[in-house]
């Protein structure tokens, strides 16, 4: 593959907002609330649980306690690049990113500021396409203010609610926020669709992702890899959240993100999102969990599908529309405001980096970031979340399309669990400072083409000083 076959490994990466998120501790009923109903084996990997290091990357980066699935899928490109551009600021807007930045070790890097530039231009070719996807399902947004940490919550929770009721009424939704725990972790992702399908007559929600290519042909499998990984922890989260025989822990939630279930929403926010001010209208998180069962219940969705789906989409229409001049109408208008509080939101960061992590592949470039604020505001539709009454395969690179949309094609594979649990166990691991990143294999090194730092990168110096000592080992060893 080529260069400019696959220019960065964006979609896992330090993007806009999460310059913040966090960690926090949780009681021993944490285990009991990975146990999954029925004996099936827990979706979710539980190693034993490690405080971080004084120096870890968590505490030095996510000081609020929270990671994303970005977060832990990041690493499966490069987590050298990855360590780096957490140490470099990447996820500040490029124009503010400093030129050069100390390693852990103390060496000084100089970034490229071509190849940044480059896949920086990418990255918002790709944002548009995802964006249109979106207003499909959801054309109405309408702007709420959020406070407090409390109201960010509830906000997520209500969210949530109102995607999955679209499922009553539409065969898909799209952006769907999810959150969890693993190993004392409050994770928090966007999962970019879920469509009804049919499987011997019998209903089932099927987790759907979507990436970018700027390359004409699908990812290799092992390119796929961070993509299939990526899916495969939002069904985890999403089993653990709709199991209706075991609710979800909220408390040991709370207790996580330290925030206080009691305390009142503000009556701006409850008018905002569209809830009621009666009495039986949920005015805490406390209230917003016990309604969020109620519903769960109420909606009665068919189970996940164990057959999971990445579709591929072209670059092309976004960057031929990218390089056209501005329009100044109504909807041109609409549309930059809706990317622009979907993606650079700094008052639910977390949630606008979750969602850009689901627009990129190995074949697009890398997103920014900014740091998260305590008072800002996100988007809902309000009409829906009034509370109730009471193994691989593709489509060979061609394109084709789907709902109208052009596509490349599509690989689908079935939820592993082992697979999954292990690479969670070890990305864990690095975030808490427990072992250091590891960079590409010798089979992968045509990904540091498109990397900024790999003119300075350490591991590609060690693994040459390697292969030298080799060398002259066997050059002694003809004598």
């Amino acid at each position: 593959m080529s260069q400019s076959d696959d220019s960065e490994y964006a979609a896992y990466n330090d993007f806009e907002g999460l310059e913040e998120a966090d960690f926090a501790s949780l009681d021993a009923s944490t285990s009991a609330h990975f146990a999954t109903p029925q004996g099936k084996p827990s979706p979710v990997c539980q190693p034993a649980v490690e405080e971080p290091t004084a120096t870890s990357p968590f505490r030095l980066f996510r000081k609020n306690g929270t990671l994303s699935v970005t977060d832990l899928i990041s690493l499966s490109w490069c987590e050298v690049q990855y360590d780096y551009g957490l140490r470099q600021r990447r996820s500040a807007k490029l124009e503010k990113r400093p030129a050069s930045f100390k390693t852990e070790k103390g060496k000084e890097i100089t970034v490229r500021k071509d190849v940044a530039a480059r896949n920086d231009r990418t990255t918002k070719r790709g944002q548009v396409i995802h964006k249109e996807l979106e207003r499909e399902v959801k054309p109405v947004e309408i702007e709420v203010l959020i406070a407090s940490d409390e109201e960010r919550w509830a906000l997520r929770i209500l969210n949530l609610l109102e995607s999955l009721s679209i499922l009553k009424l539409e065969p898909r939704t799209r952006e769907i926020p999810v959150f969890g725990m693993i190993d004392n972790v409050v994770v928090v992702g966007i999962v970019d669709e879920l469509q009804n399908i049919s499987i011997a007559s019998s209903p089932a929600l099927r987790v759907i992702d979507t990436k970018t290519r700027i390359s004409k042909s699908l990812p290799s499998d092992a390119d796929a890899e961070p993509a299939r990984l990526q899916v495969m922890l939002y069904h985890s989260l999403l089993t653990r959240l709709l199991d209706t025989s075991a609710p979800f822990d909220f408390e040991s939630l709370w207790r996580m993100s330290k925030v206080n279930r009691n305390t009142e929403l503000s009556t701006r926010f409850l008018e905002q999102v569209g809830l009621s001010l009666g009495t039986s209208s949920p005015t805490s998180l406390v209230e917003v969990s016990t309604y969020y069962h109620r519903r769960i219940v109420e909606l009665d969705l068919p189970p996940l599908d164990d057959v999971l789906q990445v579709v591929y989409r072209p670059q092309k229409k976004a960057i031929l529309r990218s390089l056209r001049p501005a329009r100044p109408t109504r909807e041109a208008e609409d549309l930059a405001r809706a990317i622009e509080l979907s993606l650079a939101d700094q008052a639910d960061a977390d949630l606008a980096q979750a969602l850009r992590a689901s627009l990129w592949d190995p074949g697009t470039g890398i997103p920014e970031d900014s740091a998260p604020v305590q008072t800002g505001s996100s988007n809902i539709r309000r009409e829906d979340i009034v509370p109730a009454a009471s193994g691989s395969a593709d489509g060979g690179g061609v394109e084709g399309t789907v709902d109208g949309n052009t596509i490349l094609g599509t690989k689908e594979f079935v939820f592993d669990s082992p697979t999954l649990n292990v690479y969670v166990k070890s990305a864990m691991l690095w975030w808490k400072g427990r072992r250091k990143p590891r960079g590409v294999s010798e089979s992968q090194t045509r990904r540091c083409f498109s990397c900024e730092y790999r003119e300075g990168c350490e591991w590609r110096e060690e693994k040459a000083a390697e292969a030298e000592e080799d060398v002259l080992w066997r050059q002694l060893g003809d004598w």
